[in-house]
């Protein structure tokens, strides 16, 4: 059914069992042509949520292979790019999953950095340490 607002009325017609909400042509199950307000959408029917990334066997893509993507095609990966999103609209789940996977991947990027600040860090004091003996041991011989 298609449903348009008439001065006011409610005004029913059939379209191939799809219901359209300010068009009398739906292309969809439902078909709004206008603002939608809600408090909440809940998908029930989903293939996969990108927690797969914190799987031990999941390739991470590289940064710098990460970064030479995302500046080749203007947009992060697992998203549609704007040109695609203005000529097919944005599908709001696919979308969420994309968003929801480039964080968590940026949090093993995090883990990753992290560790190698630590690293760093041990390794700057067990320098600081050694140029510390090493100076010790110069002015020593200069005495």
């Amino acid at each position: 059914m298609a449903y348009n607002i008439n001065s006011g009325s409610w005004d029913k017609t059939k379209a191939n069992g799809k219901v359209g909400i300010g068009t009398a042509n739906p292309q969809y199950k439902l078909d709004v042509c206008g603002t939608i307000r809600s408090k909440e959408w809940i998908v029930e029917e989903f293939e996969s949520m990108p927690d797969f990334v914190f799987k031990p066997e999941y390739e991470l893509m590289s940064l710098d292979k990460r970064k030479k993507l995302i500046f080749e095609n203007s947009h992060m990966p697992y998203l549609l790019s704007e040109e695609e999103m203005k000529q097919n609209g944005v599908p709001v789940f696919k979308t969420m999953q994309g968003i929801i996977q480039n964080t968590e991947e940026i949090y093993l990027y995090l883990f990753e950095m992290d560790k190698r600040l630590n690293e760093l860090e041990k390794e700057n004091e067990y320098l600081k340490e050694k140029i510390v003996q090493l100076t010790q041991k110069i002015n020593l011989i200069k005495n």
